[in-house]
């Protein structure tokens, strides 16, 4: 933990013989959550841990056990839910926060990355080949045909829009999240990967895998 203010570096112990795989802030910032596998020169792990962080007290305070190695995590806007992708075995896992109890959701596909709309109503999920929505509600998954190799997906502040990169064909595909289609498609080039709104959601900056460089949009908000 570093103090931005103060420029001191604290470190949270805890973890053993644990390995971070990601994480996450809650909205209200009491608490940092942490993917936790065991250290293995193999990596398909068995099973895997949630940490959760007290950030007043900088310390591990609860762990909460997933059942499969976690890889990318995010936690929902209202600070309720975290979701957790499992690349080898094809799940997302949803965690109720308050009751801890996991909800393994099965995918098609190897799930990449996570991003919850602002209403906390869908999950999308970047795959090795492809993007699928989770319902909160029901937790059933749906696909959305998008462009080759999508690897990252990002929500509009008023979460009517989700931008996905298609590193595959150089595109980039705008979604509308109440009918949940593609509506656009621009053509960026090269092999865009990374991908961020900005806080009023007028731009859509995309950054290139290979090129190192970032286009930047003009979206409507």
């Amino acid at each position: 933990m570093i103090d931005a203010e103060e420029a001191t570096v604290a470190a949270i112990a805890g973890f053993g013989n644990y390995v971070i795989t990601g994480l996450a802030a809650a909205p209200e910032g009491n608490r940092v959550y942490a993917g936790l596998s065991l250290q293995s020169a193999y990596r398909q792990y068995d099973s895997g841990l949630v940490g959760v962080i007290d950030t007043a007290a900088n310390a591990l305070i609860r762990t909460i056990d997933l059942g499969a190695s976690p890889d990318t995590i995010n936690v929902s806007p209202d600070g309720s839910m975290l979701y957790t992708t499992h690349y080898d075995h094809k799940l997302v896992s949803a965690v109720d926060l308050a009751s801890q109890f996991v909800t393994p959701i099965a995918l098609s596909d190897a799930p990449l990355g996570v991003s919850i709309t602002p209403d906390d109503l869908q999950v999308y999920v970047t795959n090795r080949c492809s993007l699928s929505v989770i319902d909160t509600v029901t937790n059933e998954v749906a696909p959305i045909a998008v462009g080759d190799l999508p690897r990252c997906v990002r929500i509009s502040p008023d979460g009517k829009r989700a931008y996905v990169s298609n590193f595959g064909d150089g595109s980039v595909s705008v979604i509308d999240t109440i009918a949940q289609c593609v509506t656009d498609t621009v053509e960026v080039g090269g092999h865009p990967e990374a991908l961020a709104v900005s806080p009023d959601g007028h731009h859509l900056y995309v950054g290139d895998y290979w090129s190192g460089t970032v286009t930047v949009l003009s979206v409507q908000p």
